[in-house]
């Protein structure tokens, strides 16, 4: 990958993540908010992640790595915008590819519930989404993990819809959802309610990196 492509990626993950912390962010202030302010916030930030996504579907690449890095970055797009997964931060870290992270987390989590600070539910739903997360990295997976997911999977309440994890960039949907389980309520990342209303007023910087990805994308064309 060359250095112009790894600046395009750098750019898109950049406002990946500052999209997906501002979710996050009006999700955990959700109850301080009165509804019509929750979800203007709420719909102005998804329609960011869905012009993000649009970008990403007008770039063609032949270059293999270029696809694996902007098809895990449209995988990671279309989950934050899932109703159902309810921790953006596990998106996120699914965006940067960090296995290793996704472990700790994991660790975490397994920790809480010994310590009994997280219901039955929320421990299965945690686990769940962490365990895919990794499975779509190709992480390595033990038996025990891999017959959670495979029980989880049999609950309506897990459900989720496997893609090929070697789809390429120029395809316009990535047919993959994750759906966790919709009672997920915890978001794992701290906020600010007066943060959150000044990242109002920065709606055009996802209109620039937009407009200067889509200049880039000419080159990449296959």
């Amino acid at each position: 990958m060359g250095s112009d492509e790894a600046k395009l990626i750098s750019n898109i993950r950049s406002h990946l993540d500052r999209l997906v912390l501002q979710l996050a962010e009006i999700e955990q202030e959700k109850d301080s908010l009165d509804n019509d302010e929750y979800m203007e916030m709420k719909n102005d930030t998804v329609e960011q992640l869905k012009e993000l996504g649009r970008t990403l579907d007008r770039i063609k690449c032949g270059d293999v790595s270029l696809t694996d890095e902007l098809t895990a970055t449209k995988m990671a797009i279309q989950n934050a915008i899932s109703e159902a997964f309810k921790t953006p931060e596990i998106v996120a870290i699914f965006a940067r590819k960090e296995p290793t992270l996704l472990r700790q987390k994991l660790i975490q989590v397994e920790s809480e519930y010994r310590l009994r600070k997280i219901s039955d539910e929320t421990f299965k739903a945690r686990k769940l989404e962490i365990l895919y997360a990794l499975h779509k990295l190709n992480d390595y997976l033990s038996d025990e993990e891999r017959n959670f997911i495979d029980d989880a999977s049999k609950i309506s309440d897990f459900q989720f819809e496997l893609a090929s994890s070697h789809l390429s960039c120029d395809e316009s949907i990535i047919n993959w959802w994750f759906l966790a389980s919709s009672h997920l309520k915890s978001i794992m990342i701290s906020s600010s309610l007066s943060w959150i209303r000044k990242a109002r007023t920065r709606t055009c910087a996802i209109l620039q990196v937009t407009k200067s990805s889509t200049s880039l994308a000419e080159g990449y064309k296959a």
